[in-house]
Parts: C-alpha cells; structure tokens; sequence
C-alpha cells in the first residue's frame, strides 16, 4: 500500500482535473492556440534514452534561464531567474502575462533580464493547486509585488505551457 501511495504522489500530474472560467484578457497578454496538453515529444531532451552529459550540469547545480533553456539537463537543478510574468493554460488557450493586472495565478514566468517579455527568453514555473502553499506564495494575482523579485526554483526541466519550465516545484527561494 505504502509503494502505491509513493508511486501516485511522485506520478501526479501537476495540471488540474477542470478548467478554470476565465473573463476578458487585458493588455499585454499573449495568447497562442492549442490546448495545455503537451502533443509534441521531449524527444530533443530525451533522445535515444541514453545521455551524453557533456553540460557539467548535475543535481543541486544553479543555473540560469537561458542555460535551463538551451541545455538539455536531466538532473533536478535550481533556475534562478527575475519573475517577469504569470500564465495559464485554462480553457484550451495559452496566456502569458507580461504586465499588471495579472490574471493568473497558475504559473510564474522566470528570464535572465527582468524586462523580458520574449517567450523564447523565458522559463514557466507551474504554481497548481498541487503546491497550493507555494501557489498562494508565488502568484503574480495576488503578489504583484513579487514581479522583479529573483527567485530560484528546484525542479526537473520539462516542457510547460509549450516552452521549457518546471512543472512540479520541490522547493524554491527568493534572493537579492
């Protein structure tokens, strides 16, 4: 019993099982197409299963948004980066957030420079209800004076919200 408990809590999809309703989108917001699920293969972070780790990159090590972006790391590590934005994935639709009023408050956007407002140059940080202490911590809806703030996040790379990010949060930290 003990094994299948492990095994759910460490499998739990960090996306709801619902949609939230979400009314209007203000300046600023970005939307793309599709749906929050991922289509597409990790193939280009995965391969053929075997890693040739030439990144010096291994657990616990700090690296930045770009890095996080363009490596292909496979171990937990820590992205620090400013919070420039929040996003959702709600109803099918993919919205960034780069200025106040943020909306959402299901997920962070982290960059290098804290006045990216480039999707290429940004990671997501899922804040679900699955870390609902952390969520109510983070979110831009309800902290907007956390955007500027640089914040590490620990996690494993994946992609979220189509871009690379972190979708399940083992622990984080502000800096100065």
């Amino acid at each position: 019993m003990f094994v299948l408990l492990l095994t759910a809590f460490f499998f739990s999809a960090c996306d709801k099982p619902y949609d939230d309703s979400e009314e209007g989108i203000d300046d600023g917001t970005e939307i793309v197409g599709g749906t929050d699920k991922d289509t597409g293969s990790d193939d280009e972070d995965e391969g053929d299963g075997e890693y040739d780790d030439d990144t010096g990159i291994s657990f616990g090590d700090v690296v930045d948004v770009e890095t996080f972006i363009s490596k292909p790391i496979v171990d937990q590590v820590w992205v620090k980066g400013y919070i420039v934005g929040s996003a959702t994935g709600a109803n099918g639709k993919k919205r960034y957030d780069f200025e106040p009023p943020f909306d959402h408050d299901t997920a962070l956007l982290l960059a290098d420079d804290p006045a990216t407002a480039d999707l290429s140059h940004v990671v997501s940080v899922c804040l679900t209800s699955c870390s609902k202490k952390i969520r109510e911590e983070l979110n831009l809806k309800e902290h907007p004076e956390n955007r500027g703030k640089v914040l590490s996040v620990f996690g494993f790379r994946e992609t979220y919200l189509a871009i690379p990010g972190i979708k399940k949060i083992d622990a984080y930290e502000f800096s100065n």
